[in-house]
């Protein structure tokens, strides 16, 4: 529609084909209240001329003379403001990230959210790590950690922090929103532990290495090739190891030293376990698991007696170095 004044001052309006970057779908409508004129033809939209828009994503429908996006495809941001004022002509689907989720697509005050460490995202999907954990969307679209299942505890010191992390050696964790709890001295729970009959007697055998690696270059899965590797060369279940401390030499930033703990049923069992490790053992099963050899071996069994006088708790150290 083009308006035009007449000597009278009123103005006249006539009908006109418009070009290939706007639409008008209503002669009387317009983006500026009261001024009928052409609308720009929307980001995900082909405007063919005239009333003519064919658009590539989102459900829209016509409302107050103009097309409005009403719905995303899942995966999308429904984007039609700027600065929380609508905005006809920034109207459009923005696809979130491969790290990014969506709770609502259809949702204008929802918006793509960093994936937190507890789950898995792919822009489109929202999926827990760990089965049983309850989440909630909260008012802005983002998912918040409620609970654990019983085995792990719930750690949520900011929102891309959220997770449930296994209940660790030495610990059980009934799960809800409760912190883990210690096992008492000279009792031993192995990682996931859920209740304090998991702790158990145990008498401990503690490994110290040092490996020719940055701590940097000692994450996750090495630690876990590494307890596996140290299962494998002591044959205790890798459920009864943990790595307790990982240190940087100060003689040397490409070294490190790793404290590792077996727990065993005996102090027979332990001195006997202390006594039979061996480097050589520990560095084949180190290499099939592509990791270095270690530099220096020591172990010693930690064994704990009660004195019949005074009733106090003695530390014995048996072991041998490498």
């Amino acid at each position: 529609l083009v308006l035009e004044t007449t000597d009278s001052g009123d103005k006249m309006g006539f009908c006109s084909r418009y070009g290939m970057l706007q639409y008008s779908v209503s002669p009387l409508a317009g983006p500026t209240a009261g001024l009928p004129s052409c609308f720009n033809c929307p980001p995900s939209g082909i405007c063919a001329g005239g009333d003519s828009v064919i658009f590539s994503r989102g459900s829209w429908r016509i409302q107050s003379g103009m097309y409005m996006l009403v719905g995303c495809p899942r995966g999308y941001q429904l984007v039609n403001s700027i600065g929380g004022v609508f905005s006809h002509d920034v109207q459009d689907c923005v696809a979130c990230s491969s790290t990014q989720y969506i709770a609502d697509s259809n949702n204008s005050a929802y918006s793509c959210q960093n994936c937190p460490l507890g789950a898995i995202c792919d822009g489109t999907t929202f999926t827990s790590r760990v089965e049983g954990a309850v989440w909630q969307v909260d008012t802005v679209g983002r998912y918040v950690l409620k609970s654990c299942p019983p085995g792990y505890q719930l750690q949520a010191g900011t929102i891309d922090a959220q997770q449930c992390a296994r209940c660790a050696a030495l610990n059980y964790c009934v799960g809800g929103t409760a912190a883990a709890a210690a096992c008492k001295d000279g009792t031993y729970a192995p990682p996931g532990s859920n209740s304090s009959t998991d702790c158990r007697a145990a008498v401990m055998v503690v490994v110290l290495t040092v490996l020719p690696i940055s701590k940097d270059q000692f994450g996750d899965i090495q630690q876990t090739s590494f307890v596996d590797a140290l299962s494998a060369a002591s044959r205790v279940a890798k459920e009864n190891i943990y790595i307790s401390q990982v240190s940087a030499l100060r003689r040397s930033d490409a070294s490190i030293q790793v404290t590792s703990n077996i727990a065993t049923s005996s102090d027979d069992a332990a001195s006997a376990l202390a006594n039979s490790l061996q480097k050589d053992t520990l560095d084949s099963q180190l290499t099939a698991r592509s990791l270095p050899s270690v530099s220096s071996m020591s172990s010693r069994a930690v064994i704990t007696s009660t004195s019949t006088s005074q009733n106090v708790p003695v530390s014995t150290i048996i072991g041998a170095s490498v």
